[in-house]
């Protein structure tokens, strides 16, 4: 008697298949690429948020109120 798992076969995909064909690869690139650049304006935003003009708390604020709404727009495109 064969088991279940015997009998289920499954496709293993690497990391090279991102790059199978043209119009993924231009995707993998562009998604990487965006990535790395919202990054890095995140986080030199975060860090120099204390040398921006105007009151430190109020940017600080500012900050918060874009990045709420900013996680959730993120979490509904992901899905």
């Amino acid at each position: 008697m064969n088991s279940i798992q015997d009998t289920i076969q499954f496709q293993v995909f690497g990391y090279l298949s991102l790059f199978s064909r043209w119009g993924l690869a231009r995707k993998t690139v562009c998604l990487g690429i965006s990535t790395v650049a919202s990054n890095f304006i995140y986080y030199n935003l975060s860090i120099n948020i204390g040398n921006m003009a105007g009151d430190l708390f109020l940017n600080f604020f500012a900050l918060a109120i874009v990045e709420g709404p900013a996680n959730f727009l993120a979490i509904w495109l992901a899905v």
